[in-house]
Formats: structure tokens, C-alpha cells, sequence
């Protein structure tokens, strides 16, 4: 499993952590640390054992808001920097020769086991929440991303990565919009398929895999930052 996190969500992440050890220990948890001290990488490894950390160091404005290609959506450089990098992220981990990839943001939390995954993706490269009726740049939602990795799956990341550099690889949602265009380029080989709600659920039905906090309901969603609560860990590691 891939998680990215800057040092502002890495509550977040711990908590995502410790949802993933208690519901799915055998997986093993890669995550990418934006501009994060290594004196907190062990604190990851005490909460998930089976953890992996590459550091990436890069000069973010935190402090200029900017608006998302929706008119709506609050966001700094730093958050346009840490939603792109899952693109290369994932490639790298394919490249190394990882057989699946399953990309989580920061504020999902694991509910149960996800062992089914692998049945789901038998014959498909990428599994995507897919949303037909809405813009194309929210035509997916990247907030949980399963991929295979196959000769098809390693090309399209690589068609992917170019594209969200030709659009703004600090832009929200730019990566979201790159994905939209790729996938439905005439000269792209890949099978998608759509990653149901159970998977990816914002509205936190009781029997759902994974829940995310997009958007404010990280914030402001009592059934979402209950369940939270129950995984809250000691950022020192005195629990």
C-alpha cells in the first residue's frame, strides 16, 4: 500500500497506519514523506511494522492559497505537490517490481480486510472510482487507486507523469485531469475499471471497506472523526 504525507498529516497517516495493522497486517505500507524529518520515521515503523519510507525533500510554498480548477477547492503549492506525486510514486513501486499497488490518501481510514482486491483485479490493470457525469477533471477520484502492474499499467503511469507535468505538476486536481485524458487517448492499451463506493466511501456506510475524508469531512463529519478517534496513536509512542 502507497501513502503519501507531508509533516502536517502525518496524524493522519499514523492513524491510517494503525487502521491498516489492526484490519490488514499482512500488508506491507510504502510511504512517501514529503519534507519530514527521519527522527519521525520510526514512529511509522512502531505503529506498522511491515513499513517502508522514501524521504523526498523539495522547496514548497505552504503559506500562498491558491483555488482548484473547480473555483472552490483551497490549496497551497505543497498540496499540489504531494496529490502529483502519487503518479510517480506508483510508477517507481511498479518499476521495482511490486505485483500491485494500492494507492491510499492520507485521510482514508482501513476498515477490513482488503484481500478481495486481488480477486478484482484479475483481469483489469487499474481500478478507479470513476464518476461519467461530472468535469473532466473530476471525471476520477484518485483519493484510492488499485493497479496491477503489467506492461500496460507501467506504460500508462509513464504517459501520465508527462501529461501532469504538461498541465502543472503543482495544480490540484491536474493529476485527476491528466488521468481523465490518458485513459480516453485513442492510443492508450489499458484496462480500467471502476472501484466501487464500498472501497472509496465518503458517505461512511457502516459496512464499507475503506472510508476517505475528502474534501471538509475530514473536518466536520461526526460518524467519520469518530472512527478516526478509534485509531488515534501518541505521535511520541507513549499509547
Amino acid at each position: 500500500m502507497l501513502v503519501i504525507s507531508d509533516g502536517e498529516f502525518l496524524p493522519r497517516l499514523y492513524r491510517l497506519a494503525n487502521s491498516l495493522h489492526k484490519n490488514f497486517p499482512s500488508a506491507r505500507l510504502h510511504a512517501y514523506l514529503v519534507n519530514v524529518s527521519s527522527t519521525q520515521v520510526e514512529r511509522l515503523r512502531q505503529i506498522h511494522p511491515k513499513s517502508e519510507v522514501t524521504l523526498v525533500e523539495a522547496e514548497l510554498n505552504d503559506r500562498e492559497i491558491k483555488l482548484g480548477m473547480d473555483g472552490i477547492t483551497k490549496f497551497t503549492e505543497k498540496a499540489g505537490f504531494c496529490v502529483n506525486l502519487r503518479a510517480s510514486a506508483i510508477h517507481k513501486l511498479l518499476l521495482e517490481g511490486r505485483e500491485v499497488v494500492l494507492f491510499m490518501d492520507a485521510d482514508c481510514i482501513v476498515r477490513k480486510s482488503l484481500a478481495g482486491l486481488a480477486a478484482m483485479m484479475a483481469d483489469h490493470d487499474i481500478l478507479i472510482h470513476q464518476r461519467p457525469t461530472m468535469p473532466d477533471y473530476m471525471r476520477v477520484c484518485a483519493a484510492v487507486i488499485a493497479v496491477r502492474r503489467t506492461a500496460a499499467s507501467i506504460g500508462f503511469f509513464e504517459k501520465l507523469m508527462r501529461r501532469i507535468d504538461q498541465i502543472g505538476n503543482r495544480l490540484f486536481f491536474a493529476d485527476q485531469l491528466a488521468f481523465h485524458q490518458v485513459a480516453t487517448d485513442p492510443e492508450t492499451d489499458i484496462a480500467i475499471a471502476h472501484l466501487p463506493t464500498p472501497y472509496i466511501d465518503w458517505d461512511f456506510h457502516p459496512d464499507s471497506f475503506i472510508w476517505t475524508g475528502k474534501g471538509q469531512r475530514k473536518f466536520n463529519n461526526e460518524t467519520y472523526l469518530l472512527e478516526e478517534q478509534s485509531y488515534n496513536v501518541s505521535p511520541q509512542g507513549d499509547d
